[in-house]
């Protein structure tokens, strides 16, 4: 099932029409950070295609491999976006795999982006309108930064790709660094996830250490879903930023 699953994504990121990101340099921008990606494709220092021509035929430049960037961030235009962030899974076995992502990644980022100016949504399902009783009560301790003003909820239930778009227009945001769970699910597939984000047109982060999968039973000590899910991310959707350089940056 695991191959299965690993194939899919290589082959979802071999989409040509996939490759025109745009994660063009913010003017204005508070931070600089390091970011990295894959490509089937030569990318230029923007991060995009090269173009060329062989006997007079057009195509695209090949040379498989990393690359590396230097992204700006403008704060007032960037949101951590939080997707999932429940205490109650309804599956201890997720619950106690996620519980080291929330201590030692989620909850000190997401501290630090407060600090550093950025906005933080997070996503998650109303807990009035939810009838299964688990999946609604999200990490006490981001509660409490929800509860103390620096972060702001949206739930599922009332929003799709287009209003989530509307959302974060709203409050001037063009640049998303995505967290939380399950990378495999609904950090990438949930209306308000990467994938549709990325065809509303929106610069997409991913920092695969503050996330996590839905493994496979085989994969919870390895985690090979969510490293699958990442180098699919890593060769389609946005470009890859590391926990500890993140934690670098410093507010201005």
């Amino acid at each position: 099932m695991l191959k299965v699953f690993v194939l899919f994504f290589f082959l979802a990121s071999l989409n040509a029409s996939a490759f025109a990101l745009s994660n063009e340099v913010v003017p204005g921008a508070d931070y600089l950070i390091k970011s990295w990606r894959t490509s089937h494709y030569a990318l230029d220092g923007a991060g995009q295609l090269i173009p060329e021509q062989r006997k007079g035929e057009a195509f695209y430049k090949v040379k498989e491999g990393r690359y590396s960037f230097v992204r700006s961030l403008a704060k007032d235009r960037t949101a951590v976006v939080v997707m999932d962030p429940w205490e109650d899974s309804g599956s201890p076995v997720m619950n106690k795999h996620f519980r080291k992502v929330y201590s030692l990644r989620i909850i000190p980022m997401v501290k630090h982006a407060v600090k550093l100016g950025f906005k933080v949504v997070v996503v998650t399902n109303d807990p009035l309108k939810i009838n299964l009783g688990y999946a609604a009560r999200i990490n006490p301790a981001l509660q409490a930064i929800v509860d103390a003003g620096a972060a702001s909820v949206v739930y599922h239930s009332d929003m799709d790709d287009r209003k989530f778009e509307g959302y974060l227009r709203s409050l001037g945001v063009d640049t998303l660094i995505y967290t939380g769970f399950s990378s495999n699910m609904c950090v990438i597939g949930m209306p308000t996830g990467m994938i549709p984000m990325f065809h509303r047109g929106f610069r997409l982060f991913f920092v695969p250490e503050a996330s996590a999968a839905t493994e496979f039973r085989s994969t919870w000590g390895d985690g090979a879903a969510h490293k699958a899910t990442t180098a699919m991310i890593a060769s389609w959707i946005g470009e890859i930023i590391a926990f500890n350089d993140f934690m670098r940056l410093r507010a201005k």
